[in-house]
């Protein structure tokens, strides 16, 4: 092309900022801000959940496996959880959950002491942790194999949860019938009654049912032989 016109860029590279603090308040129970809460050293739940912060889940958050191979498989893992977490504030009626506070400090200790014992730990200099306090803020404890293990279910113990029906957490079991047993249900195809599966019955049986004759084959002298396995 004729029309190109020729420019100087010049970049000027002043770091990342590490720090986990959000750029804009983000505000929790009791008026808490975020911002505040992670001013000296930001702490999240598996990375991803955090203390006095109702309803939030992040990803990449403090503490999480950024350095021990490709990031998809954690992504992935931390994508799924936050969908399980939402299935189950519809299907239970719950108004929001946090980690509580003490579990949270327990996994951040459990965190710090891991540290300790790898190469993070011994002094080096690196924006994976604070170095002028040591602590480590941006690797998790261990691989992203056992990250993605760790997450795999919701570990509900570990959080403090409030409900829509403050006066009755069971309130979402209703007037107690399955879907099964709703007329949409039956055009979606739900079985009433699933536990009764052809699998699981003796072929047999279901033979006799079907009026075929026993198999000769497994009796002798008019005593019956067991089949073989």
């Amino acid at each position: 092309m004729n029309n190109c016109s020729n420019y100087k860029a010049n970049t000027s590279s002043l770091g990342f900022d590490v720090s986990y603090r959000p750029r804009f308040p983000v505000i929790g129970r009791g008026g808490v801000n975020l911002q505040d809460k992670w001013k000296d050293a930001a702490e999240a739940y598996f990375g991803l959940a955090c203390a006095e912060m109702p309803n939030w889940l992040t990803f990449l958050g403090p503490n999480w496996p950024i350095a021990q191979g490709s990031i998809m498989g954690a992504l992935d893992a931390n994508g799924d959880y936050a969908i399980s977490i939402l299935k189950t504030l519809q299907k239970e009626q719950i108004k929001s959950f946090s980690p509580k506070q003490e579990a949270s400090d327990q996994y951040n200790e459990h965190t710090q002491t891991w540290s300790q014992l790898v190469v993070w730990g011994k002094g080096c200099r690196t924006w994976y942790k604070d170095n002028d306090t040591g602590r480590l803020r941006g690797v998790y404890a261990g691989s992203s194999m056992h990250y993605r293990e760790m997450i795999s279910r919701v570990r509900w113990e570990d959080m403090e949860i409030d409900y829509l029906n403050k006066h009755n957490k069971f309130a979402f079991m209703g007037i107690g019938r399955h879907m099964s047993q709703s007329e949409e249900g039956r055009n979606l195809g739900l079985s009433p009654s699933p536990y009764y599966r052809a699998e699981r019955i003796d072929p047999r049986m279901l033979d006799l049912k079907k009026g075929k004759p026993d198999d000769k084959s497994n009796t002798e002298g008019g005593t019956s032989k067991p089949p073989t396995v």
